[in-house]
């Protein structure tokens, strides 16, 4: 069996206890971690003028996850 992390980068607004960057940052955790576990995948969503996902170019944070892992 396989498993992996999805990801939708979720902010809302009455939830902004923390802010975008340090989403990014938990989320590169969550993937290092995830790598260190043996997870087989990894997946960030994409999402445009939305609360529900503030990441627009998920190639970009992926290049540096994949530098991590």
């Amino acid at each position: 069996m396989e498993f992996g992390l999805f990801t939708v980068f979720d902010q809302y607004k009455e939830k902004m206890s923390r802010t975008h960057e340090q989403l990014l940052y938990e989320v590169l955790e969550q993937t290092e971690r995830a790598d260190q576990l043996g997870y087989h995948s990894v997946w960030f969503a994409e999402h445009y003028f939305s609360e529900y996902g503030i990441l627009t170019t998920p190639q970009m944070l992926l290049s540096v996850a994949a530098e991590r892992t």
